[in-house]
């Protein structure tokens, strides 16, 4: 009986564990390859274009990042949403976007930034374009992006990231 039980109480902490490690990788999202969308003469201008198919929840749906370069030190990230992502959607929330590169200066090599985000109309497709101050940056390992609820912020906490690696913010002919 002794026994019986002691196996009992280590199979309940074995899984309990396993448990526990699927809650706290929930939200979290990095880019992967996914099948081809149609390039349109906008997403052709970008720079570091790629296909992520990455969602911050449900109905936030993301299908492709690129950057474009406004002027010497600003950039716009631009996030590409699917079709079925509606302005209601997005209104909801912030987007927060922590940026990190070996090329900054501080300590913690990141970028900061909040952002209000709204849809944009180009070319048939919908897009959030988020202008950020760069400068001396061609290259970032990583840009992590999060949404919070734009009301009650403090109390949502970030409700779901994405992880986008590897954009250069230079065209690769030079």
């Amino acid at each position: 009986m002794k026994h019986s039980l002691t196996y009992f109480f280590l199979i309940l902490i074995i899984f309990s564990c396993k448990n526990e490690e699927k809650t706290q990788n929930i939200g979290v999202q990095e880019t992967k390859p996914s099948k081809e969308l149609e390039v349109n003469n906008f997403e052709k201008s970008l720079l570091s274009l790629k296909d992520v198919n990455v969602k911050f929840n449900d109905s936030f749906k993301i299908k492709r990042f690129g950057a474009k370069k406004k002027n010497d030190s600003v950039y716009a990230l631009i996030l590409r949403l699917d079709e079925n992502v509606t302005e209601e959607q997005v209104k909801k929330y912030s987007i927060g976007l922590r940026s990190y590169s070996f090329e900054l200066n501080d300590s913690v090599n990141s970028l900061k930034r909040d952002f209000s985000p709204k849809i944009t109309k180009k070319q048939g497709a919908k897009y959030i374009i988020l202008n950020q101050k760069i400068n001396g940056i061609r290259y970032f390992d990583s840009i992590e992006a999060y949404i919070y609820k734009r009301r009650d912020w403090k109390a949502s906490g970030r409700l779901g990231t994405i992880i986008i690696k590897d954009i250069l913010l230079e065209e690769k002919d030079k």
